[in-house]
């Protein structure tokens, strides 16, 4: 189990980065890098890989490269959170904070709201003050989700006059 909406999809930079372990000269095996290992598992809900991330994460890590790859992924606003979160149960389990949790804060936060939306309104369509009820936030917040969900182009309803663009 990956996770509960797609996989992440394996990128030519996780390829790049794969080296091939010498000892099995007659069958290529490669091994994806640290920091893509660490991402995998950082998308998954199983426990042992939180520990997993954990030991990796007192390894040398590139966090750039993991940054990276999470915004390369297709619809990566729904990685972003995911990875997020999982970064934020990291430090509440083993004290390891990663320097991606403040890099992701703001983003993840209006991710959220997109992805409460979402669950609520699948289609997309909802006025917004049904958006303000099902966020529990206040107007403000509501429309910072809108444009966000308009950037991403998910958000199908015409929220300009609600929006007050």
């Amino acid at each position: 189990m990956v996770n509960n909406f797609t996989q992440l999809s394996l990128s030519e930079g996780m390829v790049k980065r794969a080296t091939r372990i010498p000892e099995f000269e007659d069958i290529n095996i490669h091994v994806i890098s640290r920091e893509d290992i660490f991402l995998l598992k950082g998308i998954t809900d199983r426990p042992e890989d939180l520990s997993d991330m954990e030991r990796l994460a007192n390894r040398l890590l590139d966090w750039n490269i993991i940054e990276s790859e999470v915004r390369s992924q297709k619809d990566p606003w729904r990685w972003i959170l995911k990875f997020y979160l999982r970064l934020l149960d990291l430090e509440e389990e083993y004290g390891v904070r990663s320097p991606l949790i403040k890099r992701f804060e703001k983003e993840a936060d209006l991710f959220a709201g997109m992805t409460a939306v979402l669950s609520r309104f699948p289609e997309g369509k909802a006025d917004l003050e049904q958006i303000a009820e099902v966020l529990e936030w206040d107007r403000e917040y509501a429309v910072r989700v809108i444009e966000e969900m308009r950037k991403w182009d998910i958000f199908h309803s015409d929220m300009t006059d609600l929006c007050g663009k």
